[in-house]
Protein backbone atom coordinates (compact mmCIF):
# COMPACT_ATOMS: atom_id res chain seq x y z
CA UNK A 1 0.00 0.00 0.00
CA UNK A 2 1.18 3.55 -0.76
CA UNK A 3 2.78 5.44 2.42
CA UNK A 4 0.80 8.52 1.84
CA UNK A 5 -2.66 6.40 1.62
CA UNK A 6 -1.67 4.37 5.04
CA UNK A 7 -0.77 7.47 6.37
CA UNK A 8 -4.35 8.85 5.50
CA UNK A 9 -6.45 5.76 6.56
CA UNK A 10 -4.68 6.23 9.79
CA UNK A 11 -5.80 9.70 10.44
CA UNK A 12 -9.62 8.81 9.37
CA UNK A 13 -9.33 6.09 11.61
CA UNK A 14 -8.20 8.15 14.40
CA UNK A 15 -10.72 10.90 14.11
CA UNK A 16 -13.47 8.11 14.02
CA UNK A 17 -12.59 7.12 17.19
CA UNK A 18 -12.49 10.67 18.49
CA UNK A 19 -15.55 11.27 17.63
CA UNK A 20 -17.08 7.86 18.47
CA UNK A 21 -15.43 8.30 22.35
CA UNK A 22 -16.84 11.82 22.34
CA UNK A 23 -20.43 10.47 21.50
CA UNK A 24 -19.80 8.61 24.94
CA UNK A 25 -18.06 11.33 26.76
CA UNK A 26 -20.66 12.62 29.19
CA UNK A 27 -18.41 16.00 30.27
CA UNK A 28 -19.87 19.47 28.77
CA UNK A 29 -17.94 20.43 26.06
CA UNK A 30 -16.74 24.06 25.98
CA UNK A 31 -17.13 26.35 22.72
CA UNK A 32 -14.11 28.70 22.77
CA UNK A 33 -13.08 31.06 20.10
CA UNK A 34 -9.57 30.67 18.81
CA UNK A 35 -6.75 33.44 19.67
CA UNK A 36 -5.33 35.14 16.56
CA UNK A 37 -3.24 37.54 14.34
CA UNK A 38 -3.76 39.31 10.99
CA UNK A 39 -1.30 41.30 8.66
CA UNK A 40 -1.96 42.71 5.45
CA UNK A 41 -0.31 43.70 2.06
CA UNK A 42 -1.52 45.15 -0.98
CA UNK A 43 -3.23 42.39 -2.05
CA UNK A 44 -3.82 39.75 0.34
CA UNK A 45 -4.70 39.19 4.06
CA UNK A 46 -2.12 36.31 6.58
CA UNK A 47 -3.89 34.98 9.45
CA UNK A 48 -1.88 32.90 12.17
CA UNK A 49 -4.92 31.39 14.18
CA UNK A 50 -3.46 29.35 17.15
CA UNK A 51 -5.67 27.23 19.22
CA UNK A 52 -5.69 28.65 22.41
CA UNK A 53 -7.89 31.32 24.16
CA UNK A 54 -4.58 33.75 24.23
CA UNK A 55 -1.39 34.13 22.09
CA UNK A 56 0.54 33.78 24.57
CA UNK A 57 -1.26 30.22 26.38
CA UNK A 58 -0.09 26.79 25.18
CA UNK A 59 -2.06 25.96 22.31
CA UNK A 60 -4.37 22.17 22.09
CA UNK A 61 -2.00 20.08 19.77
CA UNK A 62 -4.56 16.86 19.63
CA UNK A 63 -6.71 18.58 17.87
CA UNK A 64 -9.47 16.48 15.63
CA UNK A 65 -12.79 16.61 13.09
CA UNK A 66 -11.27 20.67 11.54
CA UNK A 67 -13.48 22.19 9.35
CA UNK A 68 -12.36 25.43 7.25
CA UNK A 69 -14.71 27.46 5.26
CA UNK A 70 -13.78 30.14 2.86
CA UNK A 71 -16.36 31.84 0.79
CA UNK A 72 -16.32 35.43 -0.51
CA UNK A 73 -17.46 37.40 2.42
CA UNK A 74 -16.41 34.85 5.37
CA UNK A 75 -14.25 32.89 7.16
CA UNK A 76 -15.29 30.15 9.27
CA UNK A 77 -13.54 27.77 11.27
CA UNK A 78 -14.09 24.73 14.00
CA UNK A 79 -12.45 22.02 15.58
CA UNK A 80 -12.18 20.05 18.41
CA UNK A 81 -9.37 19.53 20.88
CA UNK A 82 -8.39 16.99 23.54
CA UNK A 83 -6.56 18.58 26.46
CA UNK A 84 -4.61 15.99 28.98
CA UNK A 85 -4.46 16.40 32.65
CA UNK A 86 -3.09 14.78 35.37
CA UNK A 87 -4.11 14.74 39.18
CA UNK A 88 -3.41 13.45 42.42
CA UNK A 89 -6.44 10.98 43.94
CA UNK A 90 -6.42 9.14 47.15
CA UNK A 91 -2.11 8.91 46.84
CA UNK A 92 -1.74 7.82 42.58
CA UNK A 93 -2.23 9.74 39.83
CA UNK A 94 -4.99 9.96 37.44
CA UNK A 95 -5.36 11.28 33.90
CA UNK A 96 -8.26 12.89 32.14
CA UNK A 97 -8.80 15.14 29.66
CA UNK A 98 -10.78 18.44 28.83
CA UNK A 99 -12.52 18.59 25.32
CA UNK A 100 -13.05 22.00 23.82
CA UNK A 101 -14.49 22.91 20.57
CA UNK A 102 -12.47 25.80 19.09
CA UNK A 103 -15.12 28.12 17.15
CA UNK A 104 -14.55 31.45 14.55
CA UNK A 105 -16.81 32.56 12.12
CA UNK A 106 -16.36 36.04 10.81
CA UNK A 107 -17.46 38.83 8.35
CA UNK A 108 -14.60 39.95 6.79
CA UNK A 109 -14.27 44.14 5.88
CA UNK A 110 -14.23 43.93 1.81
CA UNK A 111 -14.98 40.52 -0.21
CA UNK A 112 -11.93 38.39 -1.41
CA UNK A 113 -11.68 35.70 -3.64
CA UNK A 114 -12.17 32.55 -2.58
CA UNK A 115 -11.19 30.74 -5.28
CA UNK A 116 -7.52 31.85 -4.78
CA UNK A 117 -7.65 32.15 -1.10
CA UNK A 118 -5.99 29.19 0.98
CA UNK A 119 -5.11 27.64 4.30
CA UNK A 120 -2.75 25.24 6.03
CA UNK A 121 -2.68 23.26 9.47
CA UNK A 122 0.67 23.97 10.98
CA UNK A 123 2.24 22.15 13.87
CA UNK A 124 2.19 23.26 17.79
CA UNK A 125 -2.05 23.80 17.04
CA UNK A 126 -1.77 26.51 14.94
CA UNK A 127 -3.37 27.36 11.69
CA UNK A 128 -2.15 29.46 8.76
CA UNK A 129 -4.76 31.07 6.35
CA UNK A 130 -4.11 33.44 3.49
CA UNK A 131 -7.05 35.49 1.79
CA UNK A 132 -6.96 36.93 -1.68
CA UNK A 133 -8.33 40.75 -1.71
CA UNK A 134 -10.84 40.79 -4.76
CA UNK A 135 -9.61 44.44 -5.35
CA UNK A 136 -6.11 44.53 -5.35
CA UNK A 137 -3.41 47.12 -4.84
CA UNK A 138 -5.79 48.66 -1.75
CA UNK A 139 -5.42 48.61 1.79
CA UNK A 140 -8.40 47.71 4.29
CA UNK A 141 -9.04 49.98 7.13
CA UNK A 142 -9.84 46.02 9.37
CA UNK A 143 -9.79 42.96 9.29
CA UNK A 144 -13.61 42.41 10.32
CA UNK A 145 -17.01 43.90 8.85
CA UNK A 146 -17.79 44.89 12.54
CA UNK A 147 -16.66 46.88 14.47
CA UNK A 148 -16.65 45.57 17.82
CA UNK A 149 -13.00 44.10 17.75
CA UNK A 150 -12.36 40.30 19.30
CA UNK A 151 -10.39 40.42 22.58
CA UNK A 152 -8.34 37.59 21.32
CA UNK A 153 -6.99 39.58 18.04
CA UNK A 154 -3.86 41.14 17.38
CA UNK A 155 -2.12 42.75 14.47
CA UNK A 156 0.60 40.21 13.50
CA UNK A 157 3.97 42.75 13.82
CA UNK A 158 6.21 40.18 13.32
CA UNK A 159 4.93 39.73 9.81
CA UNK A 160 5.15 43.08 8.83
CA UNK A 161 9.06 43.10 9.73
CA UNK A 162 9.69 40.93 6.66
CA UNK A 163 6.89 42.59 4.55
CA UNK A 164 8.88 45.92 5.51
CA UNK A 165 7.73 49.44 5.89
CA UNK A 166 4.24 48.56 7.98
CA UNK A 167 3.16 52.54 7.10
CA UNK A 168 3.61 51.26 3.30
CA UNK A 169 1.43 49.04 3.88
CA UNK A 170 -1.51 49.34 5.58
CA UNK A 171 -4.50 51.30 7.63
CA UNK A 172 -5.07 49.56 10.34
CA UNK A 173 -6.67 49.54 13.99
CA UNK A 174 -3.69 49.64 16.26
CA UNK A 175 -3.10 46.91 18.75
CA UNK A 176 -4.41 47.43 22.44
CA UNK A 177 -0.55 46.53 23.45
CA UNK A 178 0.34 50.16 22.92
CA UNK A 179 -3.03 51.71 23.73
CA UNK A 180 -6.75 51.82 23.10
CA UNK A 181 -7.88 50.60 19.60
CA UNK A 182 -8.44 53.82 17.79
CA UNK A 183 -9.34 53.83 14.13
CA UNK A 184 -7.08 55.23 11.37
CA UNK A 185 -8.88 56.68 8.49
CA UNK A 186 -5.60 57.86 6.53
CA UNK A 187 -2.08 56.32 6.52
CA UNK A 188 0.54 58.22 8.96
CA UNK A 189 2.50 60.73 7.62
CA UNK A 190 6.10 60.29 7.40
CA UNK A 191 8.65 62.87 8.86
CA UNK A 192 10.17 64.65 6.49
CA UNK A 193 14.34 63.78 6.93
CA UNK A 194 15.84 67.34 6.48
CA UNK A 195 17.68 68.87 3.18
CA UNK A 196 21.32 67.98 3.03
CA UNK A 197 23.30 71.14 2.38
CA UNK A 198 25.59 70.49 -0.66
CA UNK A 199 29.16 71.13 0.48
CA UNK A 200 30.67 74.09 -1.91
CA UNK A 201 33.78 73.04 -3.82
CA UNK A 202 37.07 74.55 -2.65
CA UNK A 203 37.55 78.01 -4.23
CA UNK A 204 33.60 77.82 -5.80
CA UNK A 205 32.54 81.43 -4.17
CA UNK A 206 36.21 82.94 -5.09
CA UNK A 207 36.40 85.38 -7.59
CA UNK A 208 39.90 86.66 -9.01
CA UNK A 209 40.55 89.96 -9.88
CA UNK A 210 41.19 91.15 -13.38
Amino acid sequence: MVPVLKTFISKVRKDQDNILELANFKQKIVSVSPAFQWAQDLDSIALSIKFAHRLDSPSCIDIFDQNVTITDTNLTISCMCKKYNSREVSGSFKSDYSVFKYVMNHELYEAINATESYYEFQSAGRLYVNLTKSEKQKRWRRLLKSEERPDNMRIWYELYDTIGDLEDHTTFETDDAFEDLVHIESPRKRRKKPKKRKRKKKGQDVHEDL
